[in-house]
This record gives structure tokens, sequence and C-alpha cells, in this order.
């Protein structure tokens, strides 16, 4: 996690984070980033953080993967 560790102010944007991360099941890493962007939307800041690292990730794996 970015080489710091993370204070999280709202446990369901931490939990979501965490299984949008981490699970290998597609279905539910969708619906946890469908929650962390309704959250988001809602003001949620950690949602807004966690999003934004999910992307950043998924575009860094998706760089070192181009041959």
């Amino acid at each position: 996690m970015d080489n710091q560790r993370r204070e999280w102010h709202d446990r369901r944007a931490h939990h979501l984070y965490s299984i949008a991360s981490t699970s290998k099941d597609g279905n539910l890493r969708r619906e946890a980033l469908l929650f962390l962007g309704a959250l988001g939307r809602a003001g949620i800041k950690d949602a807004e953080w966690a999003i934004e690292s999910i992307k950043r990730r998924s575009k860094e794996e998706n760089e070192a993967n181009i041959p």
C-alpha cells in the first residue's frame, strides 16, 4: 500500500478495498468496486482514495505485462 500504511477512517471503504484488491472472484471484485464508487460519489474520501489506488495499480500491472 504505497510504501506507507494508510490510516483508514471509514471501515466500509477499507473492507471493500481489501476485497477488491485481493479477491480472485471477478464478480465479487466488481461488486466491491461498485460499492466503493457509490461511497466515493457520496463523498467518502477513503473510497475515493481506494478507487484511485486500484486504478493506479491496475495501470502499472498492465504496463508491466506489455511486451
